[in-house]
């Protein structure tokens, strides 16, 4: 990257040009058959990557078409779909006054080894339901063996001769993932916006691994931002290390993450600047502008850039991109971010996606 000013940038203009679209934000179905049983449920929304979940009007996000509620009490309950690139749906009908009031509140310690999950027994229990990812089983022994591959979120619930226990707070295991290419991004101690995970949002559920290799709370690191997940700010400005290293898990993939540190106080992008695509979908990267502006995207003087700019998320289409690799399996864009009287050029590099 360099700077320059206004006149130089006139220049580049000349030679390079560039075309905004905004599409139009199809709306979601609004979430339907919602239903208690043990745990809250409703059936899956097409083209939907999360849920909010409104518990007397307070929200929990939801990755999947269900939600645990681990305390009793009275509650109102809707539900809303959400999905970037699409308008959130309208709410769900609402369940009125449900009462939750459970015979006992338990806390059982649950084991791992291998794909078996175990857990202590517990007084007068009966049997137990274990939910499994939203699927709820009953079994009248401490023990169950999960077929990978996956990641599985294991609760307990205990069943008495009257009534059962809540639902406890789940464990994670992960089990036969496939590793994928390591993804990097840029981070500057100025920055204070969350960092956005553009291409992971449309994937399912997303947890964190350690070093170790054991699954980790991930609230306080992943958060949900602008209806992308992200890796908190708060978590970043807490590591002391020039760079910070973890694993995403998704679906039946572990994803490594490399996030870069450094001292930038001028716009810069915060995304893998080497993008790899197929044409198959719209690719989004994020900017930290430092209240600047994405002033121009730029192809060869032949191309009409087909890309949108939200806030600090930059959008290049498909389309675009597809008709691209026609030509090639690999090209060029520039960027030109403005801030006051100055000017940050850099460099977006495609490679087509090998697909078997």
């Amino acid at each position: 990257m360099k700077y320059t000013k206004h006149l130089l940038l006139l220049l580049l203009i000349l030679l390079l040009t560039g075309c905004k679209t905004t599409p139009d934000l199809e709306k979601l179905d609004s979430p339907s058959n919602l239903d208690f049983q043990e745990l809250l449920i409703w059936d899956e929304v097409e083209n939907a990557t999360g849920y909010d979940v409104y518990l007397n009007d307070i929200a929990f996000h939801s990755d999947q078409n269900y939600y645990v509620i681990s305390e009793e009490g009275v509650y109102d309950i809707y539900v809303v779909a959400k999905a970037n690139g699409y308008e959130n749906s309208d709410p769900s009908i609402t369940l009125e006054s449900l009462r939750l009031e459970y015979e006992n509140i338990i806390n059982p310690v649950i084991s791992i080894s291998g794909n078996a999950v175990t857990w202590t027994d517990i007084d007068d229990a009966i049997s137990y339901n274990v939910v499994i990812n939203g699927v709820l089983t009953n079994t009248a022994i401490t023990g169950i063996v999960l077929v990978p591959t996956g990641i599985f979120s294991v609760s307990i619930q205990a069943v008495y001769p009257i009534g059962t226990s809540n639902i406890s707070a789940p464990v994670f295991l992960a089990l036969d993932l496939e590793t994928e290419a390591t993804m990097q991004f840029q981070y500057s101690r100025n920055s204070i916006d969350d960092l956005l995970l553009c291409d992971v949002m449309f994937l399912g559920d997303v947890y964190l691994e350690d070093d170790s290799g054991n699954i980790i709370e991930s609230t306080g690191t992943l958060t949900y931002s602008n209806d992308y997940r992200a890796i908190s700010s708060a978590f970043i400005s807490t590591q002391t290390t020039d760079t910070i290293e973890f694993n995403l898990l998704v679906g039946t993939k572990r994803i490594p993450v490399e996030i870069t540190i450094s001292d930038k106080d001028t716009p810069y992008i915060m995304s893998s600047s080497i993008i790899i695509a197929d044409g198959t979908k719209d690719i989004q990267l994020q900017f930290e502008l430092f209240d600047g502006e994405v002033y121009s995207i730029n192809g060869t003087s032949e191309d009409t850039v087909l890309y949108s700019v939200a806030g600090s998320v930059l959008t290049i289409e498909k389309e675009f991109i597809a008709e691209k690799f026609i030509e090639s399996d690999a090209f060029t864009l520039s960027y030109v971010l403005n801030v006051g009287d100055d000017s940050v050029i850099g460099y977006l590099h495609f490679d087509k996606t090998i697909i078997n």
